[in-house]
C-alpha cells in the first residue's frame, strides 16, 4: 500500500489501495486509436496522457488537451500525481509528471481565456 490516499469520485476504492506494477506501453498504441469521447474514466484518461507523454509516442499531450473532442475529468490530475509518486518504472513517473504539468498549464490557460471573454 502507498502512503496517502486519494478517493476518486464514483469509486469504492481509494487509489492508495491499488498497486501499480506496470503500465503496458503496447496498450497505448491501441488506446491512442480510441475515440477520445470513449475515454470517460479517470484511469483511462490518465493512462492515455501518460502514454502520450512518453518519448517517441507520436502524440502531443498539449495538442490532445486543446481538442474539443473530449473533456478531461477534474480528478485526472490526482491520478497523474499518484502515478508520479508510485509508478515502478522511472519513465512512467516522469511521463506522469510531464502530463500532470501540461494538464495544469492547459487548465490555467483555459481559465485565463474564459476571464478575458
Amino acid at each position: 500500500m502507498c502512503g496517502g490516499s486519494i478517493r476518486l469520485p464514483h469509486t469504492k476504492v481509494a487509489i492508495s489501495e491499488m498497486r501499480l506494477l506496470h503500465l503496458p506501453k503496447a496498450g497505448f498504441e491501441q488506446a491512442r486509436l480510441r475515440p477520445r469521447r470513449e475515454m470517460k474514466t479517470e484511469l483511462d484518461q490518465a493512462q492515455f496522457l501518460i502514454g502520450a507523454a512518453l518519448p517517441g509516442s507520436g502524440v502531443s499531450v498539449e495538442e490532445e488537451l486543446t481538442r474539443d473532442t473530449w473533456l478531461v475529468r477534474r480528478s485526472v490530475e490526482a491520478v497523474l500525481d499518484w502515478y508520479t509518486k508510485t509508478a515502478v518504472e522511472p519513465e512512467i513517473q516522469q511521463a506522469a509528471k510531464l502530463a500532470g504539468d501540461q494538464l495544469r498549464r492547459s487548465r490555467e490557460q483555459n481559465r485565463e481565456k474564459i476571464q478575458e471573454e
